[in-house]
Formats: C-alpha cells, structure tokens, sequence
C-alpha cells in the first residue's frame, strides 16, 4: 500500500502515544464451530454498522463491555497503549466515563476514515498506473486528508511527531477448547490509580487539553465523514488491493481464534479466554459475558 513513511505521518498527526504498550501474553487453542459462528457474526455486523455510520460510538454501547469504560482507564498501565497512552494519569482522574468513551471513539473513528482515505488513494493509484510496476510520487498527509481536516489538526497544539504506540494481543489458532463464561461487569474489576512515572512525558498534561484535543479529533471526524459519502467502502477497498497482493492475501484474516491469557490484561486475569478476530483494519478481541460474546478491546492491526 501506500508508503509506511506517509503511514507514520498521518499516523502521528493525532495520536500522539509515546509509550508503548504491553502485549497480553496468551495460550493459543482452537475454537468451537458455534463460538466461531457467533463470533463472525458479531464481527460482520460491527464492520456492515462501521461502514454505513463512520461512529463507532453507538455500536460500543450494543456490542462492548459494559465496563470498557473502567478497564479503558487501566490501559494507562500499558495494555493496549492506544490511544491513552500520552495522557497524564492525573488528567484521566479528572474525566468522566463518558470524555473516556468519547476519546476513543474519536480516535478509532478517525484511524478507520484515516486507513479509507490511504486505502481510496491507493487504489485509484493502482486503476490508473495500467498495471506497471511505476508508480507517482506518495501523496502527503494534506493530499489524502484533505486541506480542510489537515489545517484544523495543525491547530492543536498536543500534536507532537512521535510514533504511536500500539498493544496487541497476536492471537493465533491451536489446539482445541471451548469459550468458558466470566464475569466482566464494573464491580468485578475496580481499577486503581496509576501514579505518573517520574521518566515518562505525556503528551497531554491538563484536562483543558485532552478536551481541546477531544474536539478537534471531533470536529475531524464530522469532515471525513462527510467525504467518505463519495468513496468506496474500506472493506471493498481492502479487498480490491488484496486481491493483487499475492502476500497480504495469505494472511489469516477470516478465521476467530480462541487465546487464553496467562498473565492479566486490562484487569482481566490469568485464564480468561479471549475470541480474537479482525475486522476491517483492527483487530478484536471478544469476551463470553452473560451468555453472548461482547467485545473487550478493539485496536488497529499492527503488522
């Protein structure tokens, strides 16, 4: 696809994550062939929702954890790292639930039309280079995002130039098991505190900067999404370059997998099993609560 320089500074134009974080450690096993069901089928509805809404907001409040919200505040201890990483722990106790549900949102929202606008300019590259290996110079950020989206990121003032961080939880298939059922509401899992380390720099250090940056991601969003009427679907996209990508195509992206983890992540412990999946250009990992698969994180794919 496009050039992983442009990648990175389109990346880094808002999320601005200098911590890494920490990958879950798991056991592979196979899935069930009614859990593999299940699990596609939650998986195809969020990506059909995603793709004619551009919000992920009110699919989070059908399909996620009750809790996300609470353990969203333990990803300041490294879990997923995206996309709170660069902010201040102290400012994070200063936000509501909702600010917290609201920035991610806003920040998932926006890498889905991100990786739209890369995947649309790649594929118009390709219908119009007649099939040659030649290409045009890689459009900038400013090309792909558009003028209007470009100049209002430039006016906040947290944008630094600095990779992202990005936890993953790199499911892979195995031997076989059966989801078992846990217990995920917001009263099984309290979430303390987590003290600013003396050697890390944040990125937003004030609650009048996470808002102000809350809202120009916001505001991004309202403009991508109003351009994204006239392009063709992320999921038609990446399936028209795959096609031609002989070595993306061998990538098992279809499949749920079925992982246990062996350490604890975002305040799940030692044995929880997690149905891991991607869907369009993140990847997803699902819990069993109550009975039904809900979603426990969603995150870009990081190759």
């Amino acid at each position: 696809m496009i050039a992983k320089a442009v990648v990175a500074a389109l990346v880094v134009l808002v999320l601005t994550l200098s911590v890494v974080g920490q990958q879950a450690t798991l056991k592979s096993e196979k899935l069930s062939e009614t859990d593999e069901r299940e699990a596609l089928a939650l998986v195809e509805n969020l990506e059909v929702r995603l793709e004619e809404s551009g919000d992920i907001r009110p699919i989070m409040d059908d399909v996620f954890t009750r809790d996300f919200a609470i353990r969203l505040r333990s990803s300041r201890d490294g879990a997923i790292g995206f996309p709170f990483a660069a902010i201040a722990p102290t400012v994070l106790q200063q936000t509501s639930d909702e600010e917290i549900l609201r920035y991610y949102a806003a920040t998932t929202n926006f890498m889905y039309f991100l990786f739209r606008k890369m995947g649309n300019a790649e594929f118009l590259r390709r219908q119009t280079s007649n099939g040659g290996d030649e290409r045009d110079e890689d459009p900038n950020p400013e090309q792909i995002l558009g003028i209007e989206v470009f100049n209002l990121l430039k006016t906040d003032p947290v944008m630094r130039n600095e990779f992202p961080g990005n936890g993953e939880t790199n499911c892979n298939p195995g031997p076989s098991t059966t989801v078992g059922e846990i217990s995920a509401s917001p009263g099984d899992s309290p979430v303390t505190a987590v003290e600013p380390q003396p050697d890390v720099e944040y990125s937003i250090n004030t609650l009048e900067e996470f808002r102000k940056h809350l809202s120009t991601i916001e505001d991004a969003n309202v403009l991508l999404r109003r351009a994204a009427r006239s392009s063709l679907t992320l999921k038609t996209i990446l399936e028209t370059i795959k096609q031609g990508d002989s070595a993306e195509s061998n990538r098992d992206d279809v499949t749920p997998r079925l992982t246990t983890l062996t350490t604890d992540w975002m305040h799940y412990p030692v044995g929880t099993n997690l149905v891991c999946a991607d869907a369009l250009a993140f990847h997803v990992d699902m819990v069993r609560v109550e009975g039904n698969l809900k979603i426990a994180s969603l995150y870009l794919i990081n190759d």
